[in-house]
């Protein structure tokens, strides 16, 4: 399975980063083509609680879902997609650096997902996306 990983700091504690990260009211701001977001159950995140998107993807609304799959306060935030046959997998690390946060970025990609000449284009767009959403985060929590 393809994984992707990128890293920042960001000059903000774990603690604020993590409650930014977390808190669905933000998750259209950083993250690019999301319309919408909810939770499930209301909330708080939490372990096993979902997160459920609306987005366009070429003037069509699709709904799609990522469960809370990891969940250490400050530390570790991981989310999956459900409801779909090839499952990505996205966990967020937060390192605390003395006052300010290395934020690690790692999505690992369904195996087979894409056909085998159009995988390693998937993987340098996917790290290109995970970066962008690290530098917006950064700026939007800065």
């Amino acid at each position: 399975m393809p994984t992707v990983t990128c890293s920042t700091t960001i000059n903000q504690s774990a603690d604020k980063v993590f409650a930014y990260l977390t808190d669905v009211k933000n998750h259209t701001s950083w993250q690019a083509a999301i319309e919408s977001a909810t939770i499930s159950p209301d909330g708080p995140a939490a372990l096993g609680s979902v997160y459920e998107y609306t987005t366009d993807v070429m003037g069509q609304k699709m709904k799609s879902q990522m469960e809370i799959t990891s969940f250490e306060e400050n530390k570790k935030w991981g989310v999956s997609t459900v409801g779909v046959p090839t499952t990505t997998t996205t966990v967020y690390d937060f390192e605390d650096e003395g006052g300010s946060t290395k934020l690690t970025i790692t999505m690992e990609l369904a195996d087979g997902a894409y056909p085998a000449a159009a995988e390693a284009m998937v993987v340098a767009e996917t790290e290109k996306n995970l970066v962008k959403q690290a530098e917006t985060i950064k700026a939007a929590v800065e």
